[in-house]
């Protein structure tokens, strides 16, 4: 596995440290090339990823997917803003694609286990939530189907 320097390898080793305890083996998948994990959930899949962000520090970025080829409207932007704002960890994205996601990041020095659990654990309800409400309002087709 590459590492950008020392810091990225100790910030991975960490987070890696706090998600075997979480979710051991069976409930986060390791990527065995890069620092990065994904952690299943019904329709959803919650990606973290342990990033260079600036000199000595890094960032845990947890991405999932919702909806792939969804027409994004004016309504449905509207919606995820709208959404947005109502939501404690993350909101909505848009990647170059058009595709759908659900994100949010931490600074990965200071990331708990509490905090690990708790983005995650909203990711994983959330992603599971809203990947049908916008496949069934704005087409498309949900990132694990």
């Amino acid at each position: 596995m590459d590492f950008q320097d020392k810091d990225h390898k100790k910030a991975y080793e960490r987070i890696r440290k706090m998600i075997d305890d979480l979710y051991g083996e069976v409930g986060a998948v390791a990527s065995t090339d890069r620092p990065h994990w994904r952690v299943p959930s019904g329709s959803a899949t919650v990606h973290v990823s342990v990033t260079p962000w600036r000199e000595q520090s890094n960032i845990v970025q947890f991405n999932a997917y919702l909806a792939l080829g969804t027409e994004v409207t004016e309504a449905c932007m509207r919606y995820l803003l709208v959404e947005n704002h109502t939501m404690v960890f993350g909101g909505f994205t848009l990647d170059s694609d058009g595709d759908i996601a659900y994100s949010h990041s931490v600074i990965a020095e200071t990331c708990t286990k509490g905090d690990l659990e708790s983005v995650i654990g909203a990711l994983r309800y959330t992603a599971d939530k809203y990947d049908d409400i916008i496949v069934e309002r704005w087409g498309g087709k949900r990132f694990n189907d």
